[in-house]
């Protein structure tokens, strides 16, 4: 009987999430795909309010101080529907994070901040891994930037707290508040 309840509820799991879930399933990351991605750390960035935690972190970019430049590590290759990125996701700090390319063009994230990045997630903070692990992917992945304003245009964040509604369903500024993922 429990068997086949279950079988029902991840039958009926798999037809309701399908839609949500036509990605690429595999391939090189494309320049739009990493495009994609580093908009999808910028936005979860503004969405959560983790941006003034950016203000001692990356290299200034360009004259304005305000602006941070830091470095995002992406797996070259995507296989089965996903891959993994290397970056800093401050307060918690950098983060080995998988993702996935939906159909449309958006780039999602896997996992919640919220909870941190604990090592028994698939998604977790870098500490936790070799040294040698890590400085080798750092060294064989696709670099590319993402710059993180701490003073972002309201413009930008609502862009950003939009772009995460068509991801998840919802912006966690929207649900909690402008001061959600300051503490």
């Amino acid at each position: 009987m429990q068997k086949a309840q279950l079988a029902r509820l991840l039958i009926a799991f798999s037809l309701f999430a399908a839609p949500c879930l036509a990605v690429k399933e595999s391939g090189p990351v494309t320049e739009e795909d990493a495009k994609a991605i580093v908009e999808a750390i910028e936005d979860e960035i503004y969405d959560y309010n983790y941006h003034p935690s950016f203000m001692d972190v990356g290299e200034p970019a360009g004259a304005d101080r305000d602006q941070h430049r830091l470095t995002v590590y992406i797996q070259p290759h995507i296989r089965n529907g996903i891959a993994w990125v290397i970056y800093k996701l401050m307060p918690h700090g950098e983060v080995y994070r998988m993702f996935y390319i939906r159909d449309d063009g958006l780039a999602v994230l896997h996992g919640d901040p919220e909870i941190g990045f604990p090592p028994t997630q698939p998604n977790y903070l870098t500490v936790y891994m070799a040294d040698e692990e890590l400085c080798r992917l750092k060294a064989e992945w696709l670099k590319y930037y993402y710059v993180i304003d701490i003073s972002p245009d309201p413009g930008r964040v609502q862009q950003a707290m939009e772009r995460q509604k068509k991801r998840h369903g919802y912006s966690i500024r929207e649900k909690y508040g402008p001061k959600s993922g300051t503490g």
